[in-house]
């Protein structure tokens, strides 16, 4: 976001993040065995950059939840997605793995 989206935008509109315009991050994910519901999220991340025009709306539209959002850098927002998606990367081959593993022993794996 910041090295390449940002500065296209920046280049595009002729305006400066944070002041002509708002940017954040808002790193959604779906939990194993729990479909994304929007009306009652596990949990809530923001990334935004120094800006509280934004913030104040991302707050605004997510005030009905009883999951506080945590609020961080763009950055950080960045590394809590790509963290989430190596993670459940993993658990899926790791179940993978498993099954094989079953399969050759002869085991149902869903039993």
């Amino acid at each position: 976001m910041e090295k390449l989206i940002i500065p296209i935008l920046e280049r595009s509109s002729g305006k400066q993040a944070g002041r002509g315009f708002g940017s954040l991050i808002f790193p959604n994910s779906c939990e194993k065995e729990r479909p994304l519901r929007y009306d009652d999220p596990g949990t809530i991340v923001f990334g935004v950059d120094d800006d509280p025009q934004t913030l104040g709306g991302l707050r605004n539209i997510h005030s009905k939840f009883s999951v506080a959002p945590q609020v961080m850098s763009i950055r950080a927002a960045e590394a809590v997605k790509y963290a989430n998606n190596a993670w459940h990367a993993h658990e899926d081959r790791f179940a993978n793995e498993l099954g094989l593993l079953c399969k050759a022993m002869g085991v149902d794996s869903h039993e």
